[in-house]
């Protein structure tokens, strides 16, 4: 029994459930039940939607598809995305178009991070994107960016602390060669579902 069961066997239903939860737990694991959010999530699947539409149009995303959840600690930020998340692996939307009807399209899939540390390094951040959308081409993609960081003559290897320029110069070699790299690696025929990047504790 892990430890999100032993609480869940100790606590009330609904409500009253949630709150002893919130006010117990101090890990930041998401609850073993979710109610609510309807609005956050119906949001968050419009814009998703919204993408799809362009993406299958072959046209532009003009933007607008950014989302920042924030509350106090235990409002449920963690909770949303982990649910959505969940809910998305199932192959389906959560909420309904506004007039009622299914949503069309795919549903999304999420690469979700437990904290901001996925932006961290550009190489690890590409290289799940690619095989969240094409499994298995990760390895592929880590060779592809180093060789291109190489061959540009960008600066390999670790930063160097307190010479803000060659840190500079790394970041910027890093980031155009991983997105060049997964630009070639995911044409637009390769993704089949919109994707949504789920930073908690951005």
């Amino acid at each position: 029994m892990n430890a999100m069961e032993r609480i869940g066997k100790n606590l009330p239903a609904g409500l009253a459930g949630l709150k002893t939860f919130v006010t117990r737990h101090t890990d930041r694991s998401p609850p073993q039940f979710f109610a609510g959010r309807k609005d956050i999530i119906s949001d968050i699947e419009d814009a998703c939607s919204s993408c799809w539409e362009y993406h299958s149009a072959g046209s532009l995303q003009d933007g607008a598809t950014t989302r920042l959840i924030y509350g106090a600690p235990g409002a449920g930020k963690t909770s949303t995305l982990v649910h959505l998340h969940d809910e998305w692996a199932q192959g389906t939307y959560i909420t309904k178009c506004s007039d009622g009807s299914r949503r069309k399209g795919p549903a999304p899939v999420m690469l979700f991070s437990g904290s901001g540390a996925i932006m961290d390094r550009m190489e690890k951040f590409c290289v799940n994107l690619v095989n969240l959308v094409e499994p298995g081409r990760g390895n592929e993609m880590f060779a592809t960016i180093h060789e291109s960081i190489r061959v540009s003559g960008g600066i390999d290897g670790l930063f160097v602390r307190g010479e803000t320029e060659t840190e500079k110069l790394k970041q910027l070699s890093v980031i155009e060669a991983g997105l060049e790299a997964v630009e070639i690696a995911l044409p637009h025929n390769k993704w089949k579902r919109p994707v949504v990047i789920g930073v908690d504790e951005a």
